[in-house]
């Protein structure tokens, strides 16, 4: 690892000389020169560390396998070290008694050092109380059919402040959601703005331990017979939800209030829309919850009533659970977007650390970019030292796609 290519570099020297008379150029002449520039390394160190999420400490007696071959044993620290002599994005499966395989990579690149550290939380699969993979599965992945998905950029909220009545109807889910609106002369009640923030301030730092903190809130109050209509993905505002207050007008609308959000195909929310129908506004709280847990990746895929465990997304009585919270923990800090059942990440997500080694492309704003720097040697702390902004997906986004959820 310590060789290196020596490689001569001829270049030509030319000098015209200026000024009286009788002068002439001179004539050309080579000059050798030559530099080392090291060679690319035939094997790689990795070491690492692997712990276990919600359970505290360490796992021993997990076992790592980085690419085709090597493979390693943690210790009682939760420790492993091998050698691999492959680069680029390599696979890596670790498997532990008493908790859930986990799939994902490694980057193993040239310009990299030639030791590569890396850093998981396993899921625990006996401990439901910490956490429930047939929870997690159906509310975020659709029953196991699809990757999760949920913001890689810190939203902002715009509040409308005129009642809107309902123009034209589109037909889903058996009900009727207000595909083309007119703001009203009428203010919304102060309830619909108080509730709008509480579930901003203190609800979505609770379901997403906090990644999603410090949400910008304004208001817009539009003119009487502005009429508004549901628009594409790629029209909405990138990075903010808009939330309105909707009245049947002279439609048949009913009663169920709805979330819209938009998407990349890989799983990274983009923008979002809430209608809250009236006849759940002035009393409760927990439709706001829902609605905006839809926003952050939650989904009752097969109806409120299957989803397999109390949660925010159940009918009654529904409520913001610890299961809830844990869950969220894992989707925001300890997962890409993307992740898929049963915890499998797809290319390009990492476990390299420290973080700012990995290939996620982080969106969210105040993120440390550091420099490039070779990996710590001293274990992470898996209380302290975790990913405190939303982990991105990478460069290759797909297509916008839009989801409606109420």
């Amino acid at each position: 690892m310590d060789s290196s290519y020596t490689f001569i570099v001829v270049g030509m020297v030319a000098a015209v000389a200026c000024g009286g008379s009788g002068s002439s150029p001179t004539a050309p002449t080579s000059v050798a020169t030559t530099t080392a520039i090291p060679a690319q390394p035939s094997t790689w160190k990795v070491n690492g560390w692997i712990g276990g999420f919600g359970v505290g400490g360490w796992v021993e007696n997990a076992t790592v396998r980085v690419g085709s071959t090597a493979s390693a044993t943690t210790n009682a620290g939760g420790y492993f070290e091998l050698e691999v002599d492959q680069s680029g994005l390599l696979p890596v499966v670790i498997e532990a008694s008493g908790f859930h395989k986990s799939e994902s990579y490694l980057d193993v690149n040239f310009s990299k050092t030639t030791t590569i550290s890396a850093y998981q939380l396993l899921l625990p699969n006996n401990n439901t109380a910490v956490f429930d993979m047939e929870f997690f599965d159906h509310v975020f992945r659709d029953s196991g059919t699809r990757g999760t998905r949920r913001w890689v950029t810190i939203p902002t909220v715009e509040i409308w402040t005129k009642k809107m009545k309902c123009l034209e109807t589109m037909e889903e889910y058996d009900d009727k959601y207000c595909a083309k609106w007119e703001a009203t002369a009428t203010a919304t009640p102060s309830v619909f703005e108080s509730y709008i923030r509480s579930v901003v301030n203190t609800d979505i730092p609770d379901l997403t331990d906090d990644v999603l903190s410090g949400i910008s809130i304004t208001t817009k109050s539009h003119a009487t017979g502005t009429v508004l209509e549901l628009p594409s993905c790629g029209e909405r505002q990138p990075s903010s939800i808009s939330v309105a207050y909707m009245t049947p007008g002279s439609t048949n609308l009913k009663g169920y209030s709805r979330a819209w959000s938009c998407r990349y195909s890989t799983g990274e929310v983009r923008a979002g829309d809430i209608h809250m129908n009236q006849a759940y506004h002035a009393a409760d709280l927990k439709v706001y919850q829902h609605e905006f847990a839809h926003l952050l990746g939650w989904r009752h895929p097969d109806g409120q009533e299957a989803v397999p465990r109390l949660s925010i997304m159940s009918p009654k009585p529904r409520t913001i659970t610890s299961l809830d919270r844990s869950s969220g923990r894992v989707l925001y800090k300890y997962r890409a977007a993307g992740n898929m059942s049963p915890d499998k990440e797809l290319s390009g997500n990492t476990i390299n650390w420290p973080t700012w080694t990995r290939t996620f492309d982080f969106d969210a704003p105040n993120m440390h970019m550091g420099s490039e720097m070779g990996p710590t040697v001293m274990a992470p702390n898996p209380f302290t030292n975790n990913p405190t902004v939303p982990m991105g997906q990478g460069q290759f986004r797909g297509p916008l796609i839009e989801e409606v959820d109420y």
